[in-house]
This record gives C-alpha cells, sequence and structure tokens, in this order.
C-alpha cells in the first residue's frame, strides 16, 4: 500500500454557507485564534466572490 503524503492529497473547494457561520456561532471555541472567525463575521463565500471581483475589476491608477 503506498502512502500518500498530506501535500498530494485533492481537498476539496472551501464552501462558506449561512450555515457553516451558524454552526461557529454554536461553538466558538472551536475557532480560535481570529476574534472575526470567532465572533461568526466572515464572508460567505458568494458574498466573498463578489467583492472580490469588484476589487479585482477595478483598473489601476
Amino acid at each position: 500500500m503506498a502512502e500518500k503524503k498530506i501535500i498530494e492529497q485533492a481537498y476539496p473547494s472551501l464552501n462558506i454557507t449561512q450555515k457553516t457561520i451558524d454552526g461557529i456561532l454554536k461553538r466558538p471555541s472551536f475557532f480560535r485564534g481570529h476574534v472575526r472567525t470567532s465572533i461568526g463575521r466572515i464572508y460567505t463565500t458568494s458574498e466573498f466572490k463578489k467583492r472580490s471581483d469588484d476589487v479585482l475589476g477595478k483598473s489601476m491608477p
């Protein structure tokens, strides 16, 4: 049986939904390290994509 290194594994894309944020708010102690994450103040995937497209769509001066 061949070993597969962690770096070689295929991971699914991260998809943050309102359900994900609700789960964070129920168990904030699992999400330590950043205050915004632990209090559920993070973008959903669709909000992040919209904001990213807006920012990247602007021309540089």
